[in-house]
């Protein structure tokens, strides 16, 4: 991050309050995103990259394979940096990792690593026990 886009702590936690305002009560997160945004979910090789393709993968994960109420239990912000601690609580509505929806009930933890600039969110890194979540839809 160059000096000129640092963030200072406040307009990062601005910035991340208003995002997940947004994202828990169905608002437009992606409003939040930089235009090159990147996702990265680090259990396996999915990436998106671009504001557009970073939304589609965070609403399939929401609203199409799962409906999802994420549950934010707390988050750690510093310059142009954020972490997010949150469980992931949901229904097994769609496919899954090639499973199909069981409708099964799934609460487990995770994190997620955000890097800002210019008040707006460039990456995102996902971290979650991916083995929980399959246990829990019935694939072990």
């Amino acid at each position: 991050m160059t000096i000129e886009n640092k963030m200072s702590v406040e307009r990062t936690q601005a910035t991340m309050t208003a995002y997940f305002r947004d994202l828990l009560n169905g608002g437009p997160y992606a409003q939040h995103f930089a235009e090159h945004v990147v996702v990265t979910v680090m259990w396996s090789d999915q990436v998106a990259r671009g504001r557009d393709a970073a939304k589609q993968m965070i609403d399939y994960l929401h609203q199409q394979a799962f409906e999802a109420k994420p549950v934010l239990r707390g988050m750690l912000v510093g310059e142009g940096q954020a972490l997010a601690e949150a469980d992931f609580v949901a229904k097994h509505t769609g496919e899954f990792a090639g499973i199909a929806a069981t409708g099964r009930e799934v609460t487990m933890p995770y994190c997620v690593v955000y890097d800002l600039a210019d008040d707006k969110i460039t990456a995102l890194r996902l971290y979650f026990p991916i083995d929980v979540l399959l246990h829990q839809i019935g694939a072990k």
